[in-house]
Formats: C-alpha cells, structure tokens, sequence
C-alpha cells in the first residue's frame, strides 16, 4: 500500500458556552470547588490524492469531522493533559504525533487565559470555568484512490456519522452514459487521473461532471457526492 502523508495545524481561542453548556457549568457550580476547563475539541480531517504522475497536484475530495466537548479540572488537565486528550481521542481521530506538537502550545495558552482570565459570566464564588476551542486540521495524502477509499472506511468506522453515506443503488444505476467528444471541458477522471479518450463512453453526474464508470460507481458506493463539486445524489437515509 501506499504511504500516506499527514499534515497538520492547530488553533486556540476562547469561546462562549452554548446552552448545553451553561445548563453543566450552572451543575457544577452547586457541588464542585476550584477552575474547571471546557475545552471543546473539534477535529477536521482532509482526504486529498497527490498522484505520483502529478506531484503537484493535490486534490481535495472529501472531509471528516468530529467534535468533543471536556469539561474537567484545571489542575488535572494541566497535570495529565496527553492522557486526557489519549483516552477522548484515538490515533485514529487525532494522530498521536500532532497532539504530542501540539499540547505544550495549548497548555501555554490555557495558562495565559487563566491568569488574565476577565469574565465574569462563568464565574462564582465556587468555580470558575474557562471555555476554550482547540481546533484541529489534519490534512491526508493518498498516492492513489484505493488507498484513500480503504482510509475513509477506517474514518468512518471510527468517527461515526460522517459525510460518508453511499447514494443508493438506483441513483447510481440512472447516471448517463455519453462520449468524450472534443469540446468536453474535462480531460481526465480527477479520480483515477487518467485521461479521456476522444469518443470514450464515460458517466456524467446530474452536475455534469465526467468520471469513468468504474471509478465513479466504487466512489458513490462510499460518499454520495461529486468528488468535484460535493452534488449530492439520493441517499437511503433521505438525502
């Protein structure tokens, strides 16, 4: 198989509570004493092709997110934050290696925040909370479409409900059929990055864009949607 290369990048920023946590935090304050983080973790998984026959091409087609919401104590957050962030978050979600990069920024920040800390909304006499988003991207290179349907399933077995949900059969089945002629704008199959033939039967998405039968059947079998332009096709759960 392939190798798959990851990229990553990460952002802290103070956040208000939404109602659900305002319900918790008006909880904590009638039995708890002491700082209290609410970070809310929220991770953005990008799966890109970087063909070998075009190294410089790196095609964008589809994301995964997944979001986490930890309410706990300051003192131990700061203690055992990589264990924290281990037992809510697997590899699979977030790459061991990017939370080891990034944690020792966001403690850095969570400190900066406690300390100059100013509002008093999610303050009382007992506890104080600090609500934060840590905002993770992590960005996947497949060398070929194989490689990355495998991947997605792994995602999604993991994450849950994803936008990965399969057109039905009948939709896929009713996609036109037409031949490459010469005016068509599209030159290749962004999915197997091989071009067109002039004259070539391919399938045409209700987007008019153009894939090779096989390529875009395996594709709409996982995702119901362009690789292009994310237009959906019908889905078993009504989409």
């Amino acid at each position: 198989m392939s190798s798959i290369v990851h990229n990553y990048s990460w952002e802290t920023y103070c956040a208000l509570l939404d109602e659900d946590e305002v319900r918790f935090y008006q909880t904590l304050e009638q039995v708890h004493i002491g700082d209290y983080i609410c970070i809310k973790v929220r991770v953005r998984h990008e799966l890109c092709v970087n063909p070998p026959k075009y190294p410089s091409l790196i095609l964008p087609f589809d994301w995964v997110f997944y979001a986490q919401t930890m309410f706990v104590p300051y003192h131990e957050f700061h203690q055992n934050s990589l264990l924290y962030m281990q037992t809510y978050f697997s590899n699979a979600i977030i790459p061991y290696d990017a939370m080891y990069s990034c944690m020792p920024h966001v403690m850095t920040y969570i400190d900066n925040v406690r300390n100059s800390y100013p509002n008093p909304h999610y303050e009382s006499p007992r506890i104080r909370v600090l609500p934060l988003v840590l905002d993770i991207s992590v960005r996947m290179l497949f060398e070929n479409h194989n490689d990355f349907v495998t991947n997605m399933a792994v995602l999604v077995n993991t994450m849950g409900e994803t936008q990965f949900v399969p057109a039905t059969k009948e939709a896929i089945e009713s996609l036109e059929k037409v031949k490459v002629e010469d005016c068509d704008t599209m030159k290749m199959c962004v999915i197997c990055q091989v071009e067109f033939n002039l004259g070539m039967e391919v399938t045409k998405m209700p987007c008019d864009h153009l894939y090779h039968h096989e390529c875009i059947v395996q594709w709409l079998e996982t995702s119901h949607m362009c690789p292009m332009c994310r237009h959906p096709l019908p889905t078993s759960t009504g989409g």
